[in-house]
C-alpha cells in the first residue's frame, strides 16, 4: 500500500498529475490489486488450495494518501496589508496602520473582506504572507538520505 500511494503522491507532487487525475489512478490502482489478488485465489483454488487472501485498502483521496505516509509541513499563515505587505500578528485591525515616516500618510488598506462560506458569510484577512515553520523543514530536511549519509561520512 505505501509504495503505491507514494508513487501517485510523486506523480500528483513532482510529475504535475492533477489532484481528480491522481484519485483517478487510485482507484484504478485499487481495482488492479483487487483484480489480481482475486485472480490469485481462483488460480490456487483450481489446484486444490482454498485461500482467503487479505485484500489491501487504498485510499480514496490523494490528500489522505499523503496525509497517510508523509508528514505535513508546520505552515505558518501571517495576516499582511496587500498594498504595502506589511505584516500583522493577532490581533488583526480593520485597516493598515503602516507609516512610512512619522509625518507620512497612513496606509489606511482594509485588511479584511467578506467570504462565503457553506455556514454563511464570513470575515476572513484580505492577504495571507505563507511560510513553513523553520523547525519542521530543518527537521524534514536534515532527515533526508542524502544528507544524512553525508553527516556520517563526515562524522566518520
Amino acid at each position: 500500500m505505501k509504495l503505491v500511494c507514494t508513487l501517485v503522491v510523486w506523480l500528483h507532487i513532482r510529475a504535475g498529475m492533477s489532484r481528480s487525475v491522481a484519485n483517478t489512478t487510485l482507484k484504478a490502482l485499487q481495482l488492479i490489486i483487487a483484480t489480481t489478488l482475486y485472480l490469485i485465489e481462483v488460480a490456487l483454488c483450481s489446484s486444490g488450495i482454498t485461500i482467503k487472501l487479505s485484500g489491501v485498502k487504498l485510499p480514496r483521496d490523494i490528500r489522505t494518501a499523503y496525509q497517510l505516509n508523509f508528514r505535513e509541513p508546520e505552515i505558518i499563515r501571517t495576516a499582511c496589508c496587500p498594498s504595502c505587505f506589511t505584516l500583522y500578528s493577532r490581533p488583526i485591525p480593520w485597516k493598515c496602520t503602516w507609516k512610512a515616516s512619522p509625518r507620512s500618510k497612513v496606509c489606511n488598506t482594509l485588511l479584511w473582506k467578506k467570504k462565503n462560506t457553506s455556514k454563511g458569510p464570513k470575515w476572513v484577512p484580505q492577504c495571507l504572507y505563507t511560510t513553513q515553520s523553520f523547525d519542521s523543514w530543518l527537521q524534514f530536511f536534515l532527515s533526508r538520505r542524502i544528507i544524512v549519509d553525508s553527516l556520517q561520512k563526515s562524522f566518520d
